[in-house]
């Protein structure tokens, strides 16, 4: 069901209201040759409307089918009034996908699984401030601001602010909205940054980068890896962040790096240590680093698979997570023993940046 979630220009519209001209639009392209559009209530006023935003996140509070959220805060600012919320929210295994302009901090992050970034727009639906869930109950509802001239700012209260826009619990309207809103934060995720973009974007955000690496020659790394490293030095030294390097490469099924009897795995390294193990590859690495001037250490993982990304990287503090591109689609040998990003499930994995052939950086999509 493809429709065009925006607002027709003025100069389109000839229903005085463009939100009403926008409902009609979606009735008459969603409906196709069947019903017209069920369980639908047009709404005005901020009141109301907050009053069906409680509703809806309380009913996913309750719920034991750990359901998915879309929601749009409109500027990253109006998290803060919400923090508590969405944290209980998140807290009850509800997976929230959030929207609005502006950067979030690294504590405005935390109550939400997903941010979407947007550039600023009166007429996107994913600027505006909506709702909408396929569980417990099919719901979508959006408050369409039409006060332009203090388009996001100021308090749902102020005399100023005019809101229009409506409740659904029809199917076509939620599948076609979540289909939008997936593919605005897609398209945003795989939009690639420079080293220079990434590191305006995260700012003093960021203090420790982990980096996912091997103990190879060059010529022996996994395809990317090398440019990878160098990308990722640049980062940390833009940003003056902390570097791990994390060795796949140590995971065996049968032996552990290091003399018998002896645990090196997922412990913090020193270039030194890392060379006393033979690892001379990583140990040079580890160099390259700190000939930036870069504070680099290096872990070795402990088992095959990239499962244990998340957990490692939040026990470790890192920020972010740089993967060579080569492990979206790996190799069947890799496929087989893990090593693809198809294999991170953990939510609270930290940032995951896929680092690209031709040195830039984008969102990984997991």
């Amino acid at each position: 069901m493809n429709f065009n979630w925006k607002l027709s220009s003025s100069g389109t519209n000839t229903m005085g209201s463009p939100v009403r001209e926008f409902v009609l639009r979606m009735d008459n392209s969603l409906r196709e040759n069947g019903l017209p559009i069920e369980g639908f209530e047009f709404l005005h006023g901020s009141s109301k409307m907050l009053e069906i935003t409680r509703q809806i996140e309380d009913e996913l509070s309750r719920s034991s089918q750990n359901p998915t959220l879309y929601v749009g805060f409109q500027r990253v600012d109006k998290v803060d009034s919400e923090l508590k919320r969405y944290q209980q929210l998140k807290n009850s295994g509800t997976k929230i996908h959030a929207y609005g302009v502006g950067e979030p901090t690294p504590h405005q992050l935390s109550v939400v699984n997903n941010w979407t970034s947007l550039d600023l727009s009166v007429s996107n639906v994913e600027n505006q401030w909506f709702l909408v869930s396929e569980s417990p109950t099919p719901i979508a509802f959006i408050g369409w601001e039409i006060s332009e001239e203090i388009f996001g700012q100021g308090k749902l209260s102020d005399p100023e602010k005019m809101f229009e826009g409506f409740v659904s619990s029809d199917e076509r309207v939620i599948k076609s909205l979540i289909s939008h809103l997936d593919s605005v934060s897609l398209n945003k995720e795989l939009q690639p940054l420079s080293v220079e973009t990434l590191s305006r974007t995260l700012e003093s955000k960021v203090k420790k980068v982990m980096v996912i690496t091997q103990d190879k020659p060059s010529d022996k790394l996994s395809p990317g890896t090398e440019e990878s490293l160098k990308s990722s030095i640049s980062l940390c030294k833009s940003l003056q962040a902390e570097a791990i390097l994390y060795d796949i490469s140590a995971a065996s099924y049968f032996v552990n790096p290091g003399p018998p009897g002896t645990t090196w795995t997922e412990i913090n390294l020193s270039g030194d240590e890392v060379n006393t193990l033979g690892r001379s590859h990583l140990s040079q690495q580890l160099a390259e680093f700190k000939n930036e001037g870069l504070h680099a250490s290096a872990l070795l993982a402990g088992k095959h698979g990239f499962q244990a990304i998340g957990e490692i990287a939040n026990r470790e503090k890192a920020d972010v997570v740089i993967v060579p591109q080569y492990y979206e689609f790996p190799s069947l040998v890799d496929r087989i023993v893990g090593n693809t990003l198809g294999q991170i499930k953990n939510t609270n994995t930290p940032q995951l940046m896929v680092s690209t052939d031709d040195g830039y950086f984008r969102q990984a999509h997991v």
